[in-house]
């Protein structure tokens, strides 16, 4: 670079401009057209960006819950399913209490579909949608918290702002029946049960649960009984109606609709459970072994459960050899302590006296 070159950049632009250095800048008239352009294109991909985030979100707000389960999860106190089954099940199925079996009922969701005739709505704005959307992120917070409280006013101000939100009805009933505010849940339901003939049936299906959750178990049968006589597959009614049968020893009903509830919904291992539990009770004990031929998930019925149950059905069948096998693999499992709880019961007093339970090891 030449001296006068190194001179000219140390300069001032004002300096190097007069010196020739620098092009000439276009009249400000020149320039304005390409920089209003540019400011019109910024604001039209600005709004292009709201819009789009606005219409991701209404999407994520109005999606369909994804679970289907029971209103809550059972405190500490209540005890699972699973206790039917265990060495002491026939006595647990004597005491079983309405307030017991109402924790293992099932709450439909909503599906996505478009709010009930004549129910509220508001303009669906993008300021509107971006609240609504924080307010379901804090109940939903809230509800993994344990704070149903907090959940249901964070979803209640959200509704508000958006009355028309899928779905929101039924998380809002669900959170009301955890608080036992039954105006509350009788409020969610009351928009999709205005016109009885187009009443959907996850409405009437909840209606019997909150009706079974208040105390009103007649009220509750007979709203889930009216339902399946206009659409008889309906697992679910079926589950609650076995579940209210079998709290009211009414046994035949009980394995009626749990039967009814493995046939439309086969893969669902609490349904077999309750199932084998009402057979075991009634002592139909063929069916026992074809309900528990079949694992089921650790979680929902512990193996040597499974295995003690099969063992002592086979045993009332005569069928010896099972009857063992069954036996051993539990013992194997379990230990000595808990194999020797279940030879205390009169069913399976004809194994210890087979001839090959003085085959089986016990160690100790």
């Amino acid at each position: 670079m030449s001296n006068r070159n190194i001179y000219a950049a140390r300069k001032p632009l004002v300096e190097q401009e007069e010196d020739g250095f620098l092009p000439d800048a276009p009249p400000p008239d020149a320039a304005l057209p390409a920089r209003f352009w540019r400011i019109v294109a910024y604001v039209i991909f600005a709004l292009l960006g709201i819009l789009l985030a606005g219409a991701l979100s209404l999407r994520w707000l109005t999606r369909p819950p994804e679970r289907r389960a029971p209103v809550a999860a059972p405190s500490a106190a209540v005890a699972p399913p699973s206790v039917l089954l265990g060495v002491d099940g026939v006595e647990r199925i004597s005491r079983l209490t309405l307030e017991q079996v109402v924790r293992w009922m099932i709450v439909l969701p909503a599906p996505a579909t478009a709010p009930p005739e004549g129910a509220p709505t508001a303009p669906v704005t993008v300021d509107r949608v971006q609240q609504a959307a924080v307010l379901l992120v804090r109940a939903r917070n809230a509800r993994r918290a344990e704070e149903p409280a907090a959940a249901l006013a964070a979803l209640n101000e959200a509704v508000r702002l958006l009355p028309q939100l899928v779905g929101a009805e039924a998380e809002r009933f669900a959170l009301a029946l955890e608080l036992k505010d039954w105006t509350a849940a009788e409020a969610a339901l009351t928009p999709y049960l205005a016109d009885a003939a187009a009443a959907p049936d996850w409405a009437r299906h909840n209606l019997g649960v909150l009706r079974a959750f208040s105390g009103r178990m007649e009220d509750a049968r007979a709203a889930w009984t009216e339902l399946l006589t206009g659409n008889e597959a309906l697992p679910a009614t079926h589950f609650n109606l076995g579940l209210l049968a079998l709290a009211q020893r009414d046994l035949p009903a009980a394995i009626r609709h749990f039967q009814r509830h493995v046939q439309l919904q086969p893969q669902d291992p609490t349904a077999r459970l309750l199932l084998a539990a009402a057979l075991r009770a009634g002592l139909q004990w063929e069916a026992v072994i074809q309900a528990l031929d079949a694992p089921l998930p650790e979680e929902t019925l512990p193996s040597e459960t499974r295995l003690f149950r099969l063992a002592e059905a086979c045993t009332q069948t005569k069928r010896f050899s099972d009857a063992l096998r069954y036996f051993r693999n539990g013992l194997d499992r379990a230990g000595r302590a808990e194999a020797l709880q279940w030879l205390s019961l009169p069913t399976l007093q004809p194994l210890r006296n087979h001839p090959g339970f003085a085959q089986l090891s016990f160690g100790g």
